[in-house]
């Protein structure tokens, strides 16, 4: 039979963190699936979610397969350079370009770029795609504090401090954004509010782990 009906209901699996079971039935629907873009990209994001070694190497040629099957989709760019982004940064950035040359609206896309600009110490770039983000979308405190490390990283303490006074303005639990506007303190010679900051961000830290 065809197995693309037991798409639907590996996505509603997926949405519910069950992903063995989603990664179940996908198995299960392999045979007929195999020219089906969309099957690899499902495929992919369950297989990221599970633990190990073989699971990573699976979504990764999943990934690799929705994109020779259906080279326009800028969602396979973007979780192909999600999954790799931790130990292959040229590689992620390559990825997270291509998907936005087929949508350049995405924020999510644009503040992953930055992150790999940010890593690399290319701290001009990060601005720049951070600030991308942000046009699209100003609401999210993750952007505005990577916003400030990129400033940080580029030793404009101020614009820092301002970006991270936004981030942590949208979310007051939100700790890098402490532990990060410590730092750009120190950077303006400004110890005691610092340690304040810096404090917060360990209470933060240990209340949210606890």
């Amino acid at each position: 039979g065809d197995g693309r009906y037991l798409l639907a209901p590996a996505l509603n699996c997926w949405q519910h963190k069950k992903d063995t079971e989603a990664h179940a039935l996908l198995v299960r629907a392999a045979p007929t699936c195999s020219f089906n873009s969309t099957y690899y990209q499902l495929r992919g994001m369950v297989s990221r979610r599970l633990v190990g070694g073989p699971y990573f190497a699976e979504a990764k040629r999943c990934y690799e397969l929705t994109i020779k099957l259906d080279p326009s989709r800028p969602d396979a760019y973007y979780n192909l350079g999600n999954l790799i982004h931790d130990d292959h940064f040229y590689e992620a950035e390559r990825a997270f370009i291509l998907s936005l040359e087929l949508n350049a609206e995405a924020a999510t896309v644009w503040h992953n770029l930055g992150r790999v600009f940010t890593d690399t110490d290319r701290h001009e770039l990060s601005v720049k795609s951070l600030q991308c983000s942000l046009q699209l979308d100003p609401s999210v405190a993750d952007v505005w504090c990577n916003l400030g490390l990129a400033w940080h990283g580029y030793g404009h303490f101020d614009k820092a401090k301002r970006c991270l006074e936004f981030s942590i303005g949208l979310d007051r639990l939100h700790v890098p954004s402490h532990i990060n506007m410590g730092n750009a303190l120190l950077g303006l010679l400004q110890p005691d509010a610092a340690i304040q900051f810096l404090e917060r961000g360990v209470e933060l830290e240990q209340s949210s782990s606890n």
